[in-house]
């Protein structure tokens, strides 16, 4: 299942990457209220600005003395025609709330446990269709994990409401084995990895929402120690929790 998920996963990225191409939108304001969009090209014409608008492989040449402000796509967004602003390149963070479904087996047997987890992330745009990035969660499976994990995003489309692909790869530590824990119980937490499908949602303001939904591993080692008189009893577990997450996010 596990090498499926990632094939899968393999897949739709490469799809991706090979379908993207990097598009900045600038605007030009005319007389009477009237905008152009689209990117501007650099040309040695002084008397001229050269638009390829958006949409659309046409250029048009624009005389100078017509324009009166021309806003350049410089502070890492762009604009697209419905008005909604999402990031294009820079530094960008995020915070995103995750319902955890799945199995944990306990001593006594198999139980289902749902569970939240908190996200918070912060990158960067390297392309305005990908991103690269580092986050901290917290975790609840059959006790508390907190996975440091780096990650990547692909944007499928250049539309504002866009699908795109993200990979979580990490290492978790457990929380409670940093407090008071005695001698002969111990816990380590290991390797997490998580690849989604998710939405990103525009808004016409500097933030974006998106929805994601997608599967998580995480691996987990107990050590218990039984002491008597005369000889210690250990036992050792090793578990990777699998769970479904649905998870609701806001990047700013």
């Amino acid at each position: 299942m596990i090498r499926g998920i990632f094939t899968c996963f393999c897949l739709l990225l490469g799809l991706a990457l090979a379908g993207q191409k990097q598009v900045f939108i600038d605007r030009i304001l005319l007389p009477g209220g009237n905008l152009l969009e689209g990117t501007i090209i650099d040309t040695p014409d002084t008397a001229f600005v050269h638009l390829s608008l958006l949409g659309s492989d046409s250029t048009i040449l624009i005389p100078v003395g017509l324009i009166e402000k021309i806003e350049v796509d410089d502070k890492g967004k762009r604009m697209l025609v419905n008005g909604n602003t999402i990031p294009a390149r820079g530094w960008y963070g995020g915070v995103s709330l995750s319902f955890l479904s799945g199995h944990s087996y306990l001593s006594y047997g198999e139980t289902k446990r749902q569970s939240l987890s908190l996200d918070m992330e912060a990158g960067y745009y390297v392309r305005p269709w990908l991103t690269v990035g580092a986050g901290v969660a917290f975790d609840y499976y059959d006790e508390f994990i907190m996975p440091i994990y780096a990650q990547s995003k692909v944007l499928l489309t250049r539309w504002s409401n866009t699908p795109f692909l993200r990979l979580q790869v990490g290492k978790g530590i457990a929380v409670e084995r940093m407090f008071n824990r005695e001698d002969f119980d111990k816990s380590y937490a290991g390797w997490m990895w998580q690849p989604t499908l998710g939405i990103r949602l525009a808004s016409r303001r500097d933030q974006n929402l998106s929805a994601e939904l997608g599967y998580k591993f995480q691996r987990f080692t107990t050590d218990y120690q039984y002491p008597d008189d005369w000889w210690t009893i250990r036992e050792v577990e090793r578990i990777t929790y699998k769970r479904v997450v649905m998870r609701i996010g806001f990047t700013f």
